[in-house]
C-alpha cells in the first residue's frame, strides 16, 4: 500500500518519513520487509509505524468525488452521441479514433464520464468485463513513463522496462475487451505512439482513442507514423456548443427556462477565439476575421457564477 501510495503521490521515502514522524532509516527497514528487526527505540513491533503509514494513506486517498470544475451532467447532444459511439466501437471492436477539439469542447469530460460509465455497466462481470483506461499525456512524456501511466490506470504494477510493462498489460488483460483513451495526445512523440500501437496490433487488441487539440491531427501526418495513421478508423472534429445547446444546459441547471437576456449573457461570456482556425483562415486571407466558438467549460462556469450570485441575492448578501 505504501509503495503504491508513493507512486501515486510522488512523495519520496524521506518525505513520507517526515510526515509520519519516523526517521528515514526506520522507513527503509520497513520498506525492505525486515519486519522482525527493531525499527524504532527498543521495540520490534511494527504496529506503530504501520498505523502511522495507514493514517497518512487514508488522509490523502479519501474519495473526493467529482472534479469540481467539470460540471455535473452530460447532456446528450449530437457531439456526445458521436463520441460515445466511437468510444464503444473502440471497446467492442478494437478500433482507433482521433478526437480533435479546441480547448473547452469537453474532450476530457466526455472521455472520463464514458470510462466511468463502462466500469459501472460491467462492474458485476467478475473480472471479465470490459476495461477502459483514461491516461493524461503530459508534455514530452517518454514511452516508458506513458506505459507506467497506462499500467496504473489498469490497476497493474508500474515497475519495469518497456518490454516488461507491455507484457504485463497483455498478460493481465488477455481475453478482455479494452479501450485506452489518451488525452492531450498532441504531446505524444513518434516513439510513444509506436509503442502504444503494439497494444493495438497484438492481443488483447486494445481500442485506442487519441484526443487532443492544436495539431493532434498533424501528428499523424508524420511519415514515420504511416502505419499508425492507417489504423485510425476516423477523425472526429469536436465543435463548440451552439445556442440551442446553451439553452438546454441552462434550463437543466436553473430548473426553468431562463430569459433570452440570460442566455445572451452566458454566450457572450463563453465565446472564445479559436486561434488555430483564425490562423488557418488568415494564412489564406490576411483580412479574415476572428474564428470563435462557445466554450462548454466557460458555459458551466458562467452558469455556476450566476447561480451563486442568485443565491447570495436571495440571502440579501448583494444588492
Amino acid at each position: 500500500m505504501l509503495q503504491n501510495f508513493m507512486d501515486d503521490s510522488g512523495l519520496t521515502p524521506a518525505e513520507v518519513a517526515a510526515r509520519i514522524g519516523y526517521s528515514r532509516s526506520s522507513l527503509a527497514v520497513f520498506l525492505s520487509g525486515h519486519y522482525n528487526v527493531r525499527v524504532e527505540g527498543n521495540t520490534a513491533n511494527t504496529a506503530n509505524i504501520r498505523a502511522a503509514i495507514k493514517g497518512l494513506i487514508d488522509e490523502f486517498t479519501a474519495d473526493t468525488g467529482e472534479d469540481l470544475r467539470a460540471g455535473g451532467e452530460i447532456y446528450q447532444d449530437a457531439t456526445f452521441k458521436k463520441v460515445r459511439q466511437a468510444f464503444y466501437s473502440a471497446v467492442d471492436h478494437g478500433h482507433a479514433y482521433c478526437l480533435d477539439g479546441a480547448p473547452g469542447t469537453r474532450k476530457s469530460f466526455m472521455l472520463k464520464r464514458l470510462c466511468r460509465e463502462l466500469a459501472t455497466v460491467d462492474a458485476n462481470k467478475n473480472g471479465h468485463g470490459r476495461r477502459a483506461m483514461y491516461v493524461y499525456c503530459k508534455q514530452d512524456v517518454p514511452p516508458c513513463e506513458l506505459l507506467r501511466r497506462i499500467a496504473k490506470a489498469a490497476g497493474l504494477p508500474t515497475k519495469g522496462s518497456i518490454a516488461q510493462l507491455l507484457r504485463k498489460l497483455q498478460f493481465f488483460l488477455r481475453g478482455r475487451r479494452c479501450v485506452l483513451a489518451l488525452d492531450e495526445a498532441q504531446h505524444l512523440s513518434v516513439a510513444c505512439i509506436e509503442t502504444v500501437r503494439e497494444l493495438f496490433d497484438e492481443p488483447p487488441h486494445f481500442g485506442l482513442i487519441f484526443a487532443g487539440s492544436h495539431a493532434v491531427q498533424d501528428l499523424f501526418n508524420d511519415l514515420r507514423l504511416e502505419q499508425a495513421r492507417q489504423r485510425l478508423s476516423r477523425t472526429i472534429v469536436l465543435p463548440g456548443l451552439v445556442r440551442d445547446d446553451v439553452e438546454r444546459i441552462a434550463e437543466a441547471e436553473f430548473g426553468r427556462k431562463p430569459p433570452k437576456s440570460v442566455i445572451d449573457d452566458i454566450i457572450a461570456e463563453s465565446t472564445v477565439e479559436d486561434f488555430r482556425q483564425t490562423f488557418a483562415a488568415r494564412r489564406m486571407d490576411k483580412a479574415a476575421g476572428r474564428s470563435t466558438y462557445i466554450c462548454a467549460r466557460s458555459v458551466w462556469f458562467a452558469i455556476q457564477r450566476m447561480k451563486e450570485l442568485a443565491a447570495a441575492h436571495k440571502k440579501g448578501g448583494v444588492a
